[in-house]
């Protein structure tokens, strides 16, 4: 019994660029990382008109940095530049977090026998290949719900898979996201499959564990991760 990923998430022209882009640069360690997470959660409140102030007040933020800052600063700038909307800088948000969390797992990435990034998980038992889907009940009838099949990270080391899940916030994991960790979680148990589920975000692990207590108080299959606290 193995496992094994197949990229499901679209190719987008900037946000594919811009996650390697950061996690590269966050491969090695940065005095950063903790003021990076917060210009990623208080960029919610940026505009297409306000970006120039914004990418100024960056610029200033980080050029004080002498292990990278300029850096990252010509990475955001060139980034968010391309921003037509709001979605775009929401969208960027997100995948600015996930760069993070490549960087900081890069290591154990290239450990794997295999990962996948915004791919679906699939297990293969001698020839048979079986993706894992989740099939929400409420799909189409509810705003909030539908399907899912796929984690934003996961590795397989041909003995343990770990498997998470990436935003910004942990108020932002939705009931989709929930439930498709926990059916993933139940099919590799399922399966006898040694592994981990993790929801990460750029709050704190304290902030974290709240919130996630907060939403959903009888779920405990999981494990948090910060990005503040294991890429700092």
């Amino acid at each position: 019994m193995r496992v094994d990923f197949v990229r499901t998430d679209r190719v987008d022209q900037v946000i594919v660029p811009t996650v390697i882009e950061i996690a590269e640069h966050f491969s090695v360690k940065r005095s950063y990382v903790i003021t990076f997470c917060k210009v990623i959660r208080n960029s919610w409140r940026w505009t297409i008109k306000d970006m120039p102030k914004q990418l100024n007040i960056v610029r200033t933020t980080f050029s004080k940095f002498r292990d990278g800052g300029l850096e990252l600063c010509q990475i955001l700038t060139n980034a968010f530049s391309t921003c037509s909307d709001k979605d775009d800088i929401d969208k960027l948000r997100g995948s600015l977090a996930e760069g993070l969390l490549l960087g900081a797992f890069g290591k154990e990435i290239l450990r794997s026998e295999t990962f996948g990034w915004g791919a679906q998980v699939f297990v293969i038992d001698d020839s048979k290949k079986q993706g894992i889907r989740y099939n929400c009940p409420f799909a189409g009838s509810r705003p909030n719900c539908s399907h899912r099949t796929s984690v934003d990270l996961g590795f397989w080391d041909g003995k343990y898979g770990e498997f998470f899940e990436c935003k910004v916030r942990p108020d932002k994991v939705r009931c989709k996201e929930m439930s498709y960790m926990k059916y993933l979680n139940t099919e590799l148990s399922q399966r006898d499959i040694d592994h981990s589920v993790y929801f990460v975000s750029t709050d704190t692990l304290e902030a974290m564990e709240m919130s996630m207590e907060e939403q959903y108080p009888e779920e405990d299959f999981y494990k948090l991760i910060s990005l503040q606290e294991i890429s700092a």
